[in-house]
């Protein structure tokens, strides 16, 4: 992840969770109105993922998702919906993490297209959201995919190969 956080206190580290654990500690969050981030760790078929939630007294406040093996970072609004999806996914780990308020406003401005846009989005919402939903393996596949090809294609180009077919 290209986002540097800050050195804090952990609160919960190392979790494995299903679906219905991952609504209940995010719910502890809630009712804590928690300061800090969550770390999800997640395998896909396409390989490592990793997303980044940063809380603000229990509020949403910014997001960032890595596809590892691409290395392709995703973020603010987008971020959101993959880290959403990817909490739907059978093989993930999870670490939690405090930061103060003046951490988490410094990671804010130095990292500002992670901000939602989303304003007063709580975690609530995102929990209730997850009910009744399934993970879908697609809905990162077509991220990485446009993605890498841009990016591929960009390459090409500032290399002045842009006139060459495959």
């Amino acid at each position: 992840m290209t986002m540097n956080l800050p050195s804090s206190k952990p609160f919960k580290t190392s979790l494995t969770l299903k679906q219905s654990t991952i609504q209940n500690s995010f719910s502890e969050l809630i009712t804590l109105k928690f300061t800090g981030y969550v770390a999800l760790m997640n395998k896909s078929v396409k390989g490592l993922e990793e997303g980044i939630l940063i809380l603000k007294n229990g509020l949403i406040t910014g997001c960032a998702y890595d596809f590892l093996n691409y290395n392709k970072t995703i973020y603010g609004d987008k971020a959101l919906e993959l880290f959403s999806n990817s909490c739907l996914n059978k093989e993930q780990l999870i670490d939690i993490y405090f930061l103060d308020l003046d951490q988490v406003d410094l990671v804010l401005a130095f990292n500002q297209a992670i901000k939602v846009n989303q304003i007063n989005l709580d975690l609530l919402k995102l929990v209730q959201g997850l009910q009744n939903k399934n993970y879908l393996l697609d809905f990162s596949l077509n991220e990485i995919s446009v993605k890498v090809e841009s990016s591929k294609d960009d390459l090409l180009r500032k290399y002045g190969f842009s006139a060459i077919e495959n």
